[in-house]
């Protein structure tokens, strides 16, 4: 089957969908619900916050555990 289909709106799918030759479960379309942007950029954005706390720790810039926890919301 060779068709292009072009939906507007809201549209309800019962089982899984294919896209580019990938089976997509309703379950697996459930886990972006709610994304509104760039996942690969918000991991990025994650794996450098945790780098840079993994340089303060490194760098023993931590002296109490409230100290960690602040760094940790500064970033």
């Amino acid at each position: 089957m060779n068709t292009n289909n072009i939906w507007n709106g809201t549209n309800q799918f019962n089982n899984n969908i294919i896209v580019n030759s990938t089976n997509i479960s309703p379950i697996e379309l459930s886990y972006v619900d709610g994304i509104t942007s760039n996942i690969q950029t918000q991991l990025n954005t994650n794996s450098t916050n945790i780098s840079n706390v993994n340089t303060i720790l490194s760098n023993n810039q931590i002296t109490s555990s409230t100290n960690v926890i602040d760094s940790i919301n500064y970033l």
